[in-house]
């Protein structure tokens, strides 16, 4: 069919109330050039259909169904006509001749409104629009946190769901990013992304797009996080909206390529809602009457064999899951039904009750197949078939326990308290002479559900008894946690030996020794282990610094059999066995339901990183806030009732950890720690193999025996060491290298190698004391060898050396420092003080600008030369943070300041932001300390 456009909108201004009035509606003035009547395309009781004048043409709109459009559209619908044959009736009723010669025709497509000036434009393709709206409103979402804020109060926190569902949100900015009018304007009304005036229909809501299985967006599901849309939308505090028309796509349908088993929900949030629980084989339905042709063409393709309903808890939510039910049936699906408790009203109301992922598995395991009869249909009433079983007979043999159900018996092994959210285990079902076994988590209903399947194929069993008799199980495995939970925090911790008065002599006159690092140092090597004296020196302070506030953390990294860990176990072999914990694994819950005490002034050494690859985050937190605390939900093993438990781990801990591969590393844990890593060299080898051949000689011998009186000797030396107070004087004199932002952590680690340092060197200073009001504590003060010896450590481990910038960098490197040192002294100023330009450094050296300019960058990256100021049409200007360090090779760390420099300082001044402030009190003749 063909039309121009002047004849479209002549059929669309027909008089739109008076086409309703002849269909025997009763339309009523309400107005200007407003009517209002009872909508014919549902149950309307109060007038809720809207008809108004606006521009140029009649537009109507249900406030009760969502259904709207011109006149044309109302004929489409009230009459099931095509656009064609609509079109067709309106002309002929208001003799309108349709028809025009081919030179002005048009062919506009059923459903397309007119283009206007913008007729020439190519159209975008509706599911391309969809896919790119549902772009632009989850990039809203991420800029604007209403959304977000919204979704965090409705309990759904998890970034992962943001992200995965592409979830959006509309604010009204879509509209400033469209032209005016045009093809696309006209599009997105039609879609109904828009409304007649032009704004966003979805406005103020949190948006939810549903994927085809192409990944492409067919339709959207808008949450409103005030519930402004109309009253009768209104529900949980929320408005529902979606685009018009019939439902379409199935949200989360990816999910169904991996399960055969999966939960219903009656909405989106409550889907969701069950999602933050860790049950990600959740699927919505669109209320009650929402289980759609393509959900059971999705379900019947991925041959989904079980369906847990856990829809609302009231009459309607009852009425529903037996109608689902039954459809499921047909397809030879199987449905349980999820009882919420009492007062609780669906998914998302579950998840802000404060339930966990164990109180609704314990739900699951209770849930009971549905039976339903055609009468029952609207009884509210589910019938679980299956009686109450028989106890089974529970036996005990060290790590197992044997479950006999009347013949059945099922072997579990390999329960553990090192996560409560998870009940991981061996499980081994005999019947009839045949067994099936597997591993799995018993709280998984994808792990439960794979198992049951496999034992029905094996041994010929009912899975509706299979899952019954694992409830029991899970029951009894529980309380058998709780019980080992309470055993475990209940034993004494390892009591400290009490030191004889000679052992305490030996302990204080080591620790009172003028040369004690040095004394470290020959005792490790007595102790047989080779070279690496930096790292052990530092692995030795780390293992002190426990006893701070700030304790330290290492991360020892090389390759396989390079003696990362005889490092470890070396410095290990020096701390007293009661203040070290060693492990090879650790999960991430592990360390939260340890002792509270069992950690506090302790070294947590890990022999492999990737054996706490998940414990990142508690490990992270333990540096951080010096102590874990969480709740967990655990079974009274003698009431049965379901309890929190709040489990809390005092800090400060001090960490040592060996890895092969630091990228596989988390990034946020791995910053918190100093790195060592470990000599590789031939040399070393040849060292350490030479060390091997002599402890098979008379010699080697001999040092084997002397091996534990050094340790026994070390570890009397650590027990006498008090965890004091460490102030530092000298602090705001030191200096560090502040061009890049990392120095913000690494300053930290530098300033608690002085502590530790202080701290084992405290039977070597006076201790004193301060008291204010009635409180009164003990402290000691860092010293200038303190500072000496940490600056050593520091520049070995966290240093560099002049070998690795290139020979020319390195010649122009030194010609600077000569320039610097001759302007600091002509012009009577501080190294920090002088500034030097490209035209300086080239009148100085001589070198052409192309030279300056290409070695100069190589300065700067690695950081000896800073940028003052420069920009295009600037002069460009610089500030050598180098002091001459390095020049005979050895590695050196930009800007720590040299100890000799400080021997007169007061402690008078501090720095700020670079600006020297006196303190109050203090003189304020001079700008910055004198340092000489």
């Amino acid at each position: 069919m063909f039309l121009a456009h002047r004849q479209l909108d002549k059929i669309k201004s027909l008089n739109l109330p008076e086409i309703v009035s002849s269909y025997g509606i009763s339309v009523k003035h309400s107005g200007n050039s407003s009517y209002q009547a009872l909508c014919p395309f549902h149950a309307d009781k109060n007038p809720s259909l809207s008809i108004s004048f606006k521009g140029d043409k009649w537009l109507w709109h249900c406030f009760g169904c969502s259904a709207k459009g011109t006149v044309v559209d109302f004929v489409m619908k009230k009459e099931g006509l095509s656009f064609k044959e609509a079109y067709k009736k309106l002309s002929e009723a208001t003799g309108i001749n349709i028809q025009q010669p081919a030179s002005s025709r048009k062919e506009i497509a059923p459903g397309k409104p007119k283009a206007k000036s913008q007729e020439s434009k190519t159209e975008s393709n509706p599911q391309e629009l969809l896919n790119k709206i549902a772009d632009f409103y989850h990039s809203t979402f991420k800029e604007d946190r209403r959304g977000l804020e919204y979704l965090t109060k409705r309990g759904i926190s998890a970034k992962e769901i943001y992200l995965d569902f592409k979830i959006g949100f509309v604010n009204g900015s879509l509209k400033k990013t469209l032209p005016e009018a045009g093809p696309m304007f006209e599009q997105l009304k039609e879609l109904g992304l828009l409304n007649e005036k032009g704004n966003e229909c979805f406005y103020n809501c949190v948006v939810f797009p549903i994927f085809d299985e192409n990944n492409q967006v067919v339709s959207l599901y808008g949450r409103n996080i005030e519930g402004k849309q109309h009253p009768a939308l209104a529900r949980k505090g929320g408005a529902h909206l979606y685009l018009a028309g019939p439902h379409r796509g199935v949200f989360n349908a990816k999910v169904l390529r991996t399960t055969k088993s999966i939960f219903l929900t009656e909405s989106i949030i409550d889907a969701l809602s069950l999602y933050q629980l860790g049950f990600k084989e959740t699927i919505p339905l669109y209320g009650t009457n929402g289980l759609t042709s393509d959900h059971l063409e999705l379900f019947k393709k991925y041959e989904i064999a079980q369906a847990y309903l856990c829809l609302d808890n009231d009459a309607a939510g009852k009425e529903a899951s037996l109608k689902v039910a039954q459809e499921l049936s047909s397809l030879g699906i199987k449905s349980l039904c999820i009882s919420l408790p009492e007062g609780i009203k669906d998914g998302n109301d579950y998840l802000l009750s404060g339930k966990t992922k164990d109180d609704f598995t314990q739900l699951i395991a209770e849930a009971r197949p549905l039976e339903f009869r055609q009468e029952d249909l609207f009884s509210h009433r589910l019938i679980c078939p299956s009686g109450p079983l028989g106890k089974p007979k529970i036996s005990q043999e060290e790590d197992q326990i044997i479950f006999d159900f009347s013949g059945r018996s099922y072997r579990i092994r390999g329960l553990t308290i090192a996560r409560l959210d998870q009940l991981k285990v061996n499980i081994k079902l005999c019947s009839q002479g045949f067994s099936c076994w597997d591993s799995l988590d018993l709280y998984s209903a994808k792990a439960r559900a794979a198992f049951i399947l496999e034992a029905k194929k094996a041994l010929s069993l009912e899975p509706g008894t299979l899952n019954a008799e694992l409830a029991i199980i899970i029951e009894h495995l529980e309380n058998e946690q709780a019980r080992l939970l309470e055993e475990n925090r209940s034993k004494k911790p390892q009591e400290r030996p009490q030191l004889t008065e000679e052992e305490k002599a030996q302990a204080l006159e080591f620790l009172k020794s003028p040369d004690l690092f040095e004394r470290i140092i020959a005792d490790f090597k007595a102790c047989g282990y080779v070279g690496e004296e930096t790292n052990l020196l530092l692995g030795y302070i780390t293992s002190i610094s426990r006893k701070l506030q700030e304790p330290l953390a290492v991360l020892i990294v090389s390759r396989s059999a390079s003696g990362k860990s005889t490092l470890q176990d070396a410095v290990l072999s020096f701390t007293p066995p009661e203040d070290y914990e060693k492990y090879t694994r650790l999960t991430d819950q592990a360390l939260f339901y340890k002792d509270e005490n069992a950690l506090r002034h302790k070294l947590l050494a890990i022999e492999e990183e990737k054996g706490a690859s998940g414990a990142g985050y508690s490990l992270r937190n333990l540096q951080s806030a010096h102590g874990l605390r969480s709740a967990a939900t655990i079974k009274d093993p003698n009431t049965g009732k379901l309890n929190t438990a709040v489990y809390q781990v005092s800090g400060p801990t001090s960490m040592m950890l060996t890895t092969t591969y630091y990228q596989d590393f988390d990034f946020e844990t791995y910053n918190r720690f100093i790195i060592l890593t470990v000599d590789e060299s031939w040399q070393q080898t040849k060292a350490i193999l030479t060390r091997q051949r002599l402890n098979e000689t008379l010699e080697g011998t001999i040092f084997k025996r002397q091996r534990e009186r050094i340790r026994k000797l070390h570890h009397n030396v650590q027990r006498l060491l008090k965890p004091l107070e460490v102030v530092n004087p000298y602090s705001q004199a030191l200096t560090f290298i502040d061009s890049m932002l990392r120095a913000r952590r690494e300053q930290p680690k530098y300033l608690s190698i002085i502590k530790a340092i202080a701290l084992l060197r405290q039977y070597q200073k006076e201790l004193k004391s301060y008291s204010e009001g009635n409180e009164t504590f003990g402290y000691i003060e860092v010293d200038l060898k303190d500072i000496e010896i940490a600056n050593s450590i520091a520049n070995q481990i966290l240093g560099r050396s002049l070998d690795e910038m290139s020979p020319p960098a390195r010649r122009l490197l030194l010609e600077i420092k000569k320039l610097v040192d001759k302007l600091c002294l002509e012009q009577n100023i501080l190294q920090d003080r002088c500034i030097i330009s490209r035209r300086d450094i080239r009148e100085f050296t001589g070198w052409s600008d192309y030279q300056v300019r290409t070695h100069i960058r190589e300065l700067e990256e690695l950081e000896y030369l800073i940028p003052a100021s420069g920009s295009k049409g600037k002069r460009f200007t610089y500030q050598l943070v180098w002091d001459g360090q390095g020049t005979d090779g050895s590695k050196f760390m930009l800007s720590l300041i040299a100890v000799h420099k400080l021997q007169n300082y007061e402690g008078k001044f501090s720095y700020y932001e670079g600006t020297s402030r006196p303190l109050s009190g203090a003189s304020s003749g001079n700008l910055a300390p004198q340092l000489t």
